[in-house]
């Protein structure tokens, strides 16, 4: 795992400034930066590896390190629970290359954690770094569930260029896909055109309205629990809670509704990787 450390910038020095007390989860990820070496040792290896992956290629100017770090100032300052986990953070992916290329590299770093039992937990911009996820299970042979907590089906024209409006029709239009199911928690009706429900549907994926989730938030553990990796769709998320979100609007999941869908990810022993995205890259503090 070491040769990978070319491929990530440290950690922002502003992020960890100061010193964390011992119960605060500062204290507790071995992180690269601040003067730390990559955080990877053969004869100890962490249950959970955080990457930061801002690439967003509808803006290439945009810092890689901007939208991860600024999520990692506050994750760091909160408080550990009352459980036993190790975790590492390998800092920002800085590959500055063309999206087929960003992918091909990061999704052999993800099959090679998961080959490993590590679970990769990406922090990204674009939502287009999905299909890096997808692409690792390829790579590894596997066949997999794929959750999507999205107000958006993201389904267009394949032949273009990989974007983060279709990579799902990359991942279903691949002659060798590793797929095996779909499913959507949130779409928004108004958003998706009635055919393309329909055929999903057709297709036996499970789509669920934002409603549906919401009024019996409780149902979408079972969908959860047989997923294999999660992409977290922060636009999911009512824009009055999380202003920002590269692509939120007025409705949408509230903050404790997406934090209980994400704990019930992290319950799940059959999720192996898992993504938030969506993030507006430089936002300020």
């Amino acid at each position: 795992m070491q040769h990978w450390e070319e491929y990530f910038a440290p950690i922002d020095n502003h992020i960890i400034a100061e010193e964390f007390e011992r119960s605060r989860l500062g204290a507790q990820i071995q992180y690269f930066g601040g003067g730390n070496d990559f955080p990877w040792d053969e004869s100890s290896k962490p249950d959970i590896v955080i990457i930061g992956a801002g690439y967003d290629s509808s803006d290439l100017s945009a810092n890689f390190n901007a939208t991860p770090d600024h999520v990692r100032y506050y994750l760091y300052r909160l408080f550990k629970g009352n459980y036993t986990i190790k975790v590492s953070d390998f800092g920002n992916f800085s590959l500055n290359r063309n999206l087929d290329e960003v992918c091909n590299y990061l999704s052999d770093i993800f099959a090679e954690l998961m080959a490993q039992d590590i679970t990769p937990l990406i922090i990204g911009g674009g939502k287009e770094i999905a299909y890096a996820m997808y692409l690792a299970y390829k790579k590894m042979d596997q066949y997999v569930n794929l959750l999507d907590v999205s107000s958006y089906i993201h389904f267009k024209d394949t032949e273009e260029e990989l974007t983060a409006e279709n990579y799902l029709g990359k991942i279903l239009s691949d002659p060798e896909s590793h797929l095996f199911n779909y499913s959507n928690l949130g779409y928004q009706t108004y958003f998706t055109a009635p055919e393309l429900i329909e055929l999903f549907k057709n297709f036996n994926f499970e789509m669920y309205r934002l409603g549906e989730v919401r009024s019996h938030i409780e149902n979408a553990e079972p969908i959860i629990r047989d997923s294999n990796f999660a992409v977290f769709d922060i636009g999911s998320v009512k824009h009055g809670d999380v202003p920002h979100a590269t692509f939120s609007t007025p409705n949408g999941f509230l903050t404790d509704e997406i934090c209980r869908l994400a704990r019930y990810a992290g319950l799940t022993s059959k999720i192996s990787s898992i993504g938030f995205f969506v993030l507006e890259p430089g936002m300020k503090r």
